[in-house]
């Protein structure tokens, strides 16, 4: 999700590669074997990819083919904490497990690996990564605790906490739909309840763990589907991809606006799934439907501002990026891998890209490559 739900990707790029090295543990060509063997294993786990995660893909990342921008100024005094995901263990079984949301498991034609998950969070005090053992974590904004997940027929949501190491688990099953308030003080769930059920969000406090349910407001249109819920960028309410079925098939409607008391508040005429409002909330990014390709709207009034080839997400085969959030309020950044020879491994690399709305390049930086792509899951500039 990146949640799809990434947050914003901001300034102090330095801290991804120079001053943060990898954890010694993943040798390079351990890391390569492993990739080649996920790359093999593509066919089983790309439908787990799209069946399981939002806003997610894989692409060709637009701008100059060899760009030389001049450098671009780096604001002082910023820190940015970076969750990298990735699987990394042992190749699946002759027979790989069926698997589908539900208890018990379900054979419903898509499988998953069995490995070890885990995943690399940044310190900003140690300019340093930490191993957590988790496949997906998203860092508070003050960077002090985290969202974590446990994979699992029922996948679980936990808070880990930076000082001790611990993790509260909540009850109930969220998936990949967990997204902290801009305040860090609530947490946004999506729950995966009987469609009876829908629409209805979570809203969690990270202290007591409690949970308030709250049922959205939805109009009369159809029959519609929940689909991806971020908050909006003050966080006094939250937006909804309207996907809906009206004498036809399911397709998006625009975007829906609710309170936190579930009152709907607006409407915007956008045809993109949601990804992020930017920093100042006067444009959002979609995700085409079909295609995911990257979208920038208008907040106010979804007249579209600009429209990229790139992606949106880069978690998917063959891992060559694509966008992973907004820089400021006018640029956008990139992930991209930018050299892997699959014959030996020998190298590894990947940057990220700061572009303009037109898809421009303005800054480059390297960051570690790793063996499913570099997801940045989640980013807090302090």
């Amino acid at each position: 999700m990146s949640s799809r739900t990434d947050t914003i990707l901001r300034e102090a790029f330095e801290d991804l590669a120079g001053s943060a090295p990898v954890p010694g543990g993943l040798a390079r060509a351990a890391l390569g074997r492993a990739r080649r063997q996920r790359l093999r294993q593509a066919g089983l786990v790309g439908g787990a990819a799209v069946a399981c995660a939002t806003a997610i893909g894989a692409g060709v990342v637009v701008g100059p083919a060899d760009p030389t921008p001049p450098p671009q100024a780096i604001a002082a005094g910023t820190r940015t904490i970076v969750a990298f995901g990735q699987q990394y263990g042992p190749a699946p079984s002759a027979t790989p497990e069926p698997w589908c949301p539900g208890t018990p498991p379900k054979d419903c034609g898509v499988y998953r690996m069995k490995g070890a998950y885990f995943s690399l969070l940044l310190n900003p005090a140690t300019g340093e990564y930490e191993r957590l053992p988790y496949r997906r974590v998203l860092p508070s904004p003050d960077g002090e605790r985290a969202l974590v997940w446990q994979e699992g027929p029922d996948t679980r949501v936990g808070v880990w906490e930076r000082r001790t190491g611990d993790v509260r688990w909540f009850d109930g099953d969220y998936r990949d739909a967990a997204e902290w308030s801009p305040d860090g003080d609530r947490i946004l769930l999506m729950p995966v309840p009987p469609s009876e059920e829908l629409p209805v969000i979570v809203l969690a406090d990270p202290d007591t763990m409690a949970t308030t349910t709250v049922r959205l407001a939805r109009p009369a249109i159809g029959e519609c589907i929940s689909m991806e819920v971020i908050w909006m960028p003050g966080g006094e309410g939250v937006a909804e991809t309207s996907y809906c079925q009206q004498a036809g098939p399911f397709q998006v409607r625009g975007i829906r606006t609710y309170d936190l008391t579930g009152r709907l508040t607006g409407t915007i005429p956008a045809a993109g799934r949601l990804v992020a409002y930017s920093p100042d909330g006067a444009l959002i990014l979609l995700a085409s439907s079909p295609g995911y390709r990257a979208i920038v709207v208008d907040a106010a009034t979804g007249a579209e501002r600009s429209r990229l080839p790139t992606l949106i997400g880069v978690s998917s085969p063959p891992f060559e990026g694509g966008v992973v959030g907004w820089f400021d309020a006018q640029h956008l950044a990139v992930y991209s891998v930018t050299g892997y020879r699959a014959d030996d491994g020998e190298k590894e690399q990947a940057s990220l890209r700061v572009v303009d709305l037109s898809g421009a390049t303005i800054a480059t930086h390297d960051v570690p490559y790793h063996l499913e792509g570099t997801r940045i899951i989640g980013t807090v500039t302090r």
